[in-house]
């Protein structure tokens, strides 16, 4: 009986262990597609859904380098500059380099952002 509660036992540990492998890539994959999905909804000027993507990869991976930055373009679109320069001094916190490689490589919006730059001066 209690052979059979161990082989019981290694086997919930093992599952355990598989299933959050294929949450950990299964989110991961999950990200990128709300990232995108964020960037299409921005496009189309709906910016509340672009928002919630945003968002949602933020609550489950806060050190999201590249939601912080499409966010803070999002809130520059929308006239928000103290929130979008948070997003962005976020991700700089977060990874300084990253977030610089992120704005160089990303089609943001650089009218808006320069702008909300310009007002903090």
């Amino acid at each position: 009986m209690k052979t059979q509660k161990m082989k019981l036992d290694w086997i919930l540990i093992i599952l355990t262990i598989l299933t959050c492998i294929g949450i950990t890539s299964a989110s991961s994959a999950s990200n990128d597609d709300l990232l995108n999905k964020g960037k299409a909804y921005i496009d189309n000027h709906d910016y509340e859904m672009a928002k919630q993507c945003f968002d949602r990869i933020i609550e489950a991976n806060p050190k999201n380098v590249s939601a912080y930055i499409e966010r803070s373009n999002l809130w520059a679109l929308m006239g928000n500059c103290e929130k979008s320069m948070n997003d962005l001094l976020e991700a700089s916190v977060i990874n300084a380099q990253a977030a610089e490689d992120y704005l160089e490589s990303s089609n943001l919006k650089e009218s808006d952002i320069k702008s909300c730059f310009r007002s903090f001066r």
